[in-house]
């Protein structure tokens, strides 16, 4: 029997393990409480183990859902223009790419005024002798030297020259293995399928190795430390060569040409008009920049994606996926307002050219400085407060070796710090932890800690010798020099005298782009094409704003429809947010214009170092910013992106809450910061240079796309809640999202993450736990059932035992042969049970004295008459009980 009971339980428990085994392998189908936490630099890790067997094809989900995002923000634009919540303007505004206020500026746009202004500039005659040039240039290149000067502000903290002996030793330490190490290679082996562990072991071995032949980093810090100090001699050696420079300021300046420029440049600035060259340069420039869409945020693409709501409304993808309790025909009302749309948009897109784009940048340019004029006899007297500061001859050779020095000792301060990067990330726990791993997981991760040191060994292996910095280093000497100190004399007096400097500035650059635009061929065609495509485009406001408000009184089955939709208003902000990302990301992945662009700003950096003008080195330097930054920007978004797309795992025909995690992965991209601005200014002393020309148009291009990703974090994080939402409001109802921490700052870096799958594998988890709970618990039951040690049957027993003074109800004759009365064995257990029961409560402890008269059966023992019948009841009762439990044994 024991034997029996075993087998049975086996074969129970196989049962039971194979239903917990089938449970959570259909949960791994839905991706249902896969959690991994992985802790490295607060930035989450990507690397699941996912099945793309029955999942969405990724290119169908980029494709899909920003059309949900289209149906949502167009039931909250037709419900807001039927209810007068969402004016017409900020929509008008937002599809063109610019703001409000930039609209109702159009509006008052006045091209008679600015014909006028153009009429100026052309009739403008700017003088362009040599000798006029020559003292243009002087002062442009004084007013960089009183800027970067007051940049500077004081050199009184410039350490003693023994200082720089310290360097040498630098000469000492072995870069021989970090300079041949290729960590390219490396990052690309710890992506790719077909590289083994051991060959990525051994090349983060290679690297331990050769950093341990460093210095430690307690000794790079007192040396990075004094570098700093020594940082400001190179703007101040730039400043020397500016200096040198500009000695048509000495001697009086041609007081008649330059005088007629000067008069000239004032005479366009009574034809000023900034309000419409603003207008003018904003239409423009609307493809090249990115503004934050409040009421059309699903609109991505602007214009263009209204027109795709007929076949949005009709998808039958969507409508699985939304299952809408409501008809949504309604939203390609809104198509006729694309229509009338697309005839601004017709207007402008042929004067938002690159060739357009100049021109109105070089004319917006030429305003601020017509603001900025000083009047034509203020000029000659500034420029002669220059006479009375000291001076003297300046050793040209003087300023080159100092700025060698300075050279080298920049050089020197960026190696030894990529080094101190280097090493701290070698050096690190994480890296230890990883490199040891034989987990092919671990090993995928060393790629985000070594990342980011691609720019460090780029320099590294770029740059010269540390011997040969450290040696040009000590060129730092010449700054203690005497005649140095005459010229700081002379700086601080130019910087405290010369007040109007940057008026004086502003005329001669005023008449070095007059000069440059009358000489534009197609300046005059450009800027007389953009007029007139702003004008036309005022007549075509008014019938916008009626189709607007015409809604407020559309009664029609349709719109009354989408009216039951409205809670979907509130969702269209965050929902379009997060999708415009996603468009943003997908459009930027493919690299290959991030690859150009690259490509194109490291030849346009070594092309002004080696042919740029002192003055043009020291604008661009200032202008153009860390463009070694950026790149490690653009490399960490690839890097990103490749983990993302092969991240996404949700299943087909999964409701559409299954995406929100595909979406609050998104919020660890950081924004791109392609510095537009800065860096066109900085190229623009290079109009004739072809490096620095295909710099700019992948500049431009790359501006098109929306890289401030930072911005969608807060968006991004919520989308799960977000997209419960928007499930049950294409059903009319209402989810409110949970109150969140606000900003971008406030959003998690947590780096544990949950993949969230299809909720209704939540229930399906639910029901096959219990399901198995009871098969464990029938299986306890079981077992115990069988087993009479079970503490089942002790307790039974303990709590249940008969009284022996209790009778049967028809008593047996102990010496008798005949069976029992033919009364059912259940009755009979009852009965004696009930009767045990009542007897205990007459009679406390009646079977005492028999069992001590039992324990003793060789002894004569007399018994009385009373205690004899008690005996005889007590053996019947146990023959009783005794037949009964092997009855139910058997059954």
């Amino acid at each position: 029997m024991r034997i029996k009971s075993i087998i049975s339980m086996i074969i129970l428990l196989k049962i039971a393990i194979f239903g917990i085994v089938t449970t959570f392998v259909e949960c791994d189908n839905f991706n249902v409480n896969n959690v991994e936490s992985l802790d490295h630099s607060s930035r989450r890790q990507f690397a699941r183990a996912v099945s793309s067997h029955n999942n969405e094809d990724p290119a169908t989900l980029f494709k899909k859902l920003p059309a949900v995002a289209r149906l949502i923000t167009a039931i909250a634009i037709i419900n807001g223009f039927s209810d007068g919540s969402i004016p017409a303007d900020p929509v008008i505004a937002e599809l063109l790419n610019i703001d409000t206020a930039s609209l109702q500026q159009l509006e008052k746009f006045n091209k008679t005024s600015v014909d006028k202004f153009m009429e100026s500039l052309g009739s403008a005659v700017i003088d362009s002798h040599p000798d006029t040039l020559k003292v243009e240039q002087a002062i442009l290149d004084m007013s960089e030297v009183k800027m970067a000067w007051k940049n500077i502000g004081s050199l009184s903290n410039i350490p003693a020259n023994d200082t720089l002996h310290s360097l040498l030793t630098i000469g000492s330490w072995d870069i021989s293995g970090l300079k041949s190490f290729d960590l390219k290679s490396t990052l690309d082996m710890m992506v790719s399928e077909s590289s083994t562990v051991s060959d990525v072991k051994k090349q983060l071995a290679d690297l331990s190795s050769s950093v341990k032949k460093l210095a430690f980093l307690n000794t790079m810090k007192p040396i990075i430390e004094l570098l700093e100090k020594w940082k400001p001699i190179k703007p101040f050696a730039d400043i020397m060569e500016l200096y040198l420079g500009a000695g048509a300021l000495w001697y009086p300046p041609p007081k008649p040409k330059f005088t007629e420029n000067a008069e000239a440049v004032n005479n366009i600035s009574l034809y000023a008009d900034k309000l419409n060259i603003f207008v003018m340069k904003e239409v423009v420039g609307s493809p090249y920049s990115q503004i934050i869409r409040n009421v059309t945020a699903g609109f991505a693409n602007g214009i263009s994606d209204i027109g795709m709501l007929t076949s949005d409304s009709k998808d039958q993808w969507l409508e699985r996926l939304l299952k809408p309790s409501f008809p949504l025909s309604g939203v390609r009302t809104l198509t006729k307002h694309a229509s009338e749309m697309k005839k601004l948009d017709d207007l402008w897109k042929p004067v938002t050219t690159e060739s357009h784009f100049y021109t109105m940048r070089q004319v917006t340019e030429l305003q601020q400085h017509l603001g900025n004029l000083l009047p034509q006899n203020g000029i000659e007297t500034s420029l002669t407060t220059l006479k009375t500061c000291p001076s003297e001859s300046f050793n040209a050779q003087l300023a080159t070796n100092l700025k060698n020095g300075a050279v080298h000792a920049l050089l020197l301060l960026k190696q030894v710090k990529a080094l101190e990067s280097i090493s701290s990330v070698v050096n690190s726990k994480d890296f230890q932890k990883y490199s040891n791993s034989t987990n092919s997981s671990d090993i995928k991760i060393m790629g985000r800690l070594l990342l980011p040191l691609t720019q460090k060994f780029k320099l590294i292996q770029d740059s010269g010798s540390l011997q040969e910095h450290a040696d040009g280093a000590q060129g730092l000497m010449n700054f203690r020099k005497a005649s140095i100190q005459t010229l700081i004399d002379h700086l601080d007096c130019f910087k405290d005298n010369t007040t109007d400097m940057d008026k004086i500035a502003s005329t001669a650059r005023s008449a070095k782009i007059l000069r440059k635009l009358t000489s534009d061929k197609a300046f005059a065609n450009n800027f007389n094409d953009v007029s007139s495509a702003v004008s036309k485009s005022l007549p075509l406001l008014g019938p916008l704003r009626k189709m607007a408000e015409a809604y407020k009184n559309d009664s029609s089955s349709e719109i009354s429809e989408l009216k039951k939709l409205k809670v979907l208003q509130d969702l269209s902000k965050p929902f379009g947010d997060a999708v415009g990302a996603l468009i943003s990301i997908k459009k930027a992945s493919s690299g290959a214009d991030f690859e150009t662009f690259v490509k194109n700003g490291e030849a346009a950096q070594k092309n002004v170092k080696s042919s740029g003008t002192p003055n043009q080195k020291i604008h661009f330097e200032s202008q153009f910013g860390d463009f070694e930054e950026t790149t490690q920007q653009i490399e960490m978004f690839l890097f990103d992106v490749n983990s993302w797309e092969k991240s996404i795992a949700v299943k087909k025909n999964s409701n559409l809450s299954a995406y929100g995690q595909m979406f609050a992965d998104l919020a660890i991209f950081n924004s791109i910061d392609l510095k537009f601005e800065e860096r066109l200014a900085a190229t623009e002393g290079f109009d004739d240079t072809q490096i620095v020309t295909e710099f700019r148009e992948s500049l431009l291009k790359l501006s098109k796309l929306d890289l401030e990703f930072s911005r969608y974090k807060s968006a991004l994080t919520i989308m799960p809640d977000v997209l419960n939402s928007v499930g049950a409001g294409f059903k009319g109802k209402k989810l409110d999202l949970p109150v969140s921490g606000g900003g971008v700052n406030n959003v998690s870096t947590s780096t544990q993450f949950a993949i969230v799958g299809d909720p209704n594998s939540a229930l399906k988890y639910t029901v096959t736990i219990l399901i198995i709970g009871a098969v464990l618990g029938t299986i306890a039951f079981l077992w115990c059932w069988r087993d009479q040690n079970c503490i089942y049957h002790k307790l039974r027993r303990h709590y249940f035992k008969p009284n022996h003074n209790m009778k049967t109800a028809r008593e047996v004759d102990p010496n008798s042969q005949k069976p029992v009365a033919s009364q059912s064995e259940p009755e009979t257990e009852r009965f004696v049970k009930r009767r045990a029961q009542t007897l205990v409560k007459t009679q406390p402890k009646p079977v005492s004295k028999a069992e001590k008269i039992a324990t003793k059966p060789k002894e004569s023992v007399k018994v009385s008459p009373k205690d004899a019948k008690t005996n005889t009841e007590s053996e019947e009762t146990k023959a009783v009980e005794k037949k009964s439990e092997l009855k139910v044994q058997a059954k």
